[in-house]
């Protein structure tokens, strides 16, 4: 099959573009890509699922490990699951990560805590 051009423009470009099903193709791409159907469409390798269970207690040392783990892509938090957090999270140098929240995320009331452990951010 010779390469077909698309041009810009005008709806009866559309109609072609239809008519050549480069659109239901690139539909489909697409929400592969927001399924992630466990590779990177972006570099194209295997994507690492780390799933977290609850604990019973503070959940917040195993959140920000799998976090900053490199081998971990996505962390997810399964349905069922309740990750209570009562200590800081530093996550800070975080690229390329997904949090796949299917379950509960509890944070401490404690608001003096929170205030007082709270990480200052810098807006230009």
């Amino acid at each position: 099959m010779a390469p077909q051009q698309i041009s810009q423009g005008t709806s009866k470009d559309l109609v072609s573009l239809l008519q050549m099903g480069l659109i239901s193709k690139l539909l489909f791409l697409g929400s592969a890509y927001f399924l992630n159907f466990g590779v990177s469409a972006a570099v194209g390798f295997p994507r690492a699922l780390c799933t977290l269970e609850a604990s019973g207690g503070d959940d917040a040392p195993s959140f920000v490990s799998a976090v900053l783990d490199p081998s971990c892509s996505t962390v997810e938090i399964p349905a069922g699951a309740t990750l209570n957090i009562s200590t800081k999270m530093d996550m800070t140098g975080t690229q390329d990560k997904h949090i796949l929240l299917e379950g509960t995320v509890k944070f401490n009331p404690d608001i003096d805590y929170w205030v007082a452990n709270a990480f200052p951010i810098t807006f230009r």
